[in-house]
This record gives structure tokens, C-alpha cells and sequence, in this order.
């Protein structure tokens, strides 16, 4: 049922696994076996900042109480058994609720850590991500553009569960790949 999409990314990682590359992924659902299982053979050279999902306070538990809980619990055990870098328990994107860990998108880079290509759109790592819901993936093959999400996952790690000011202002600002000259093509980001 998953289409297109769930094969793009396996081979993604599929390439990865096979030049000695690395793979950068900051994602909001991660529950597909197929996808945990094709991270799990990267071992050490799967990176991944992945949140707490879409958690929902029980009847009286405050939002702290409820942010310790973490919907990606079992991928999150299985990618640490394999050696994959995945952090635990407020040292990711613990923020739900009250906020989303929403990112979605995969960095490869080849074996000697040049970004390569990026991976991102609308679908989360889950079966309902990929087989019942509508949703899109865009695989961008170019360097530059690879490297801006790349800076945005280390980003994204290193803010952990927090919010802070330089990172939000970063985040709201395009960001400019080419040349700015004419005959050229420049992209926003």
C-alpha cells in the first residue's frame, strides 16, 4: 500500500548501508518496521533525533508529567540495541505536548561526511504515514541543499528539548543556495 514513498526512502538508507555513508534523520513518528529495520543496519552511522510524537496529557497529569512519556519508545529501544546514535529521555525532542517535534527529512552524506542528498515532506515513519494517509515525499539530490538541512539537525540536537532564541530566529529565516548572480539558479530553503 505504501507506494513510491516507503521505496525512496529504503533506498535512501539502502545507499547509505552500501558507500559507507551516513544517514541524519530528525523525524516526529518512527513505528514502520521496514524503515527501523533498513536504520537498524546502518548501525553507527544512522544519526537520529527523533521526538516524543504527539503525546496527550492523561486526566490529571500536567504537560511536564506527560513529556516524559514517548510514543517512538520502541523504535527508540531497538535503534539504541543496534548502535544506532539515538538519544533517550529529554535529550531528543521531548516537547509534546504543548509542542511538536514535526520534522520529517533525512540527510545522506557519503562516506567522507558530504552531505549528499535530503529526504523530507509530509510523511511520518509510520504505517499510517505510509500506507492510509496522503501524504508527500521530495528527494532533493544536491549538495547545498542537503547542507542546510544538515546544520539544521545538528540544530536540532543540540537544543535537545529546548527552545532557544538564536535557534527559533535561525528557523524563521530562508536560506539563500547558489550563486546570487544572473544566469544562475538560487533557491530558498
Amino acid at each position: 500500500l505504501s507506494g513510491d514513498l516507503r521505496t525512496a526512502l529504503l533506498n535512501e538508507l539502502a545507499i547509505a548501508l552500501k558507500t559507507g555513508g551516513q544517514v541524519f534523520a530528525a523525524l516526529f513518528e518512527l513505528s514502520d518496521d521496514e524503515l527501523i529495520t533498513a536504520l537498524e543496519k546502518l548501525k553507527g552511522n544512522a544519526n537520529v533525533v527523533l521526538a516524543n510524537g504527539s503525546v496527550t496529557p492523561k486526566k490529571g497529569e500536567g504537560s511536564a508529567a506527560a513529556r516524559l512519556r514517548d510514543e517512538n519508545e520502541e523504535a527508540r529501544k531497538r535503534l539504541r540495541k543496534k548502535g544506532v546514535d539515538v538519544k533517550v529521555e529529554q535529550k531528543d525532542r521531548f516537547i509534546s505536548p504543548g509542542a511538536l517535534g514535526h520534522n520529517k527529512f533525512l540527510v545522506r552524506t557519503d562516506k567522507k561526511g558530504n552531505p549528499v542528498s535530503v529526504w523530507t515532506g509530509s510523511t511520518n515513519w509510520a504505517p499510517t504515514g505510509l500506507c492510509t494517509q496522503v501524504n508527500n515525499g521530495i528527494l532533493i539530490e544536491n549538495a547545498d541543499v542537503a547542507a542546510v538541512y544538515l546544520k539544521q539537525w545538528h540544530a536540532l540536537r543540540e537544543a535537545k528539548s529546548a527552545f532557544p532564541k538564536p535557534f527559533i530566529a535561525a528557523n524563521s529565516q530562508p536560506k539563500a543556495i547558489g550563486d546570487d548572480k544572473a544566469g544562475s539558479v538560487r533557491s530558498i530553503v
